[in-house]
This record gives C-alpha cells, sequence and structure tokens, in this order.
C-alpha cells in the first residue's frame, strides 16, 4: 500500500520563523490552553476551563524533564462528562 505524501514530511520540511509561530499563536484558531502546575493544583482554573470549553496544560514543576500533557477537546468532553 502506497504512503501518502503527507507521512512523509516532517515539520523541518516546511521550517517556520519564530514571527510565523508567534502570529499563528495570536490568531484566533489557535487556543492557548490554560497551564495547571501538577504539583501545584489550581481547581478554580481547571474548573474555568472546564466549563468554558478550554484546554489544560498539564506541568509538574517538580519534575521538568516530563513534556507536559495537553488535555484536548475529547479529553475535556470527558472530563465535563459530556462523554461516558
Amino acid at each position: 500500500m502506497p504512503k501518502l505524501a503527507s507521512t512523509n514530511r516532517s515539520t523541518n520540511d516546511y521550517p517556520m520563523s519564530q514571527a510565523d509561530v508567534d502570529a499563528h499563536r495570536e490568531s484566533t484558531h489557535f487556543r492557548r490552553p490554560a497551564q495547571v502546575d501538577m504539583s501545584n493544583l489550581n481547581g478554580p482554573l481547571i474548573r474555568e476551563a472546564a466549563e468554558s470549553g478550554g484546554l489544560l496544560e498539564l506541568r509538574d514543576s517538580s519534575r521538568p524533564d516530563v513534556a507536559p500533557i495537553i488535555l484536548d477537546d475529547f479529553l475535556m468532553a470527558v472530563m465535563r462528562g459530556e462523554i461516558q
């Protein structure tokens, strides 16, 4: 089975300048996740993100070597109880 062209491309094939990345983040199509530190949970921020349809980025400041976890739309819907 032939591979699709898109699966053969990496992000390095189309490098973006930092200005392009910043412009993309400022656009209306990019939603910044609320950042929550797992070693110091912020309940009101988590509830606000869940109620507003926002995204969460979970970090652990005590373990900087561990990558953050982004809770996307599906996981946020599960958290709100919309999907079981």
